[in-house]
């Protein structure tokens, strides 16, 4: 009786394993359509970014630039408002050389 139930296990098996074998293959070719069709669009995606690239690069520069620009000239503003005030003060303080009469 353990031999009968051994050998119908062993076909059962066999049955599944065929049945398996089936299955993959019917399903390789479709898993290779996926693989290409994720690899051409992959290839896609990568051709897009590279043109776009530089696009994108130079709009960034720009920005940068323009930042750069607006930090340049508040900073020059600054320094020559207080430029000013220093020059006044010190004016303010000296006294005049004509007012003095003294002669260089």
């Amino acid at each position: 009786m353990a031999k009968k139930k051994a050998k119908k296990a062993k076909k059962a098996a066999k049955r599944v394993e065929k049945k398996i074998k089936r299955k993959v293959a019917k399903k390789k070719p479709a898993i290779k359509r996926k693989a290409a069709k994720a690899v051409r669009t992959i290839k896609r995606k990568a051709k897009s970014v590279a043109t776009k690239a530089p696009s994108r690069i130079r709009k960034v520069v720009q920005q940068v630039t323009h930042a750069v620009e607006s930090a340049v000239e508040s900073t020059t503003h600054a320094v020559a408002t207080t430029a000013g005030v220093v020059a006044g003060t010190v004016e303010a303080v000296l006294p005049n050389h004509e007012e003095s009469g003294e002669k260089h």
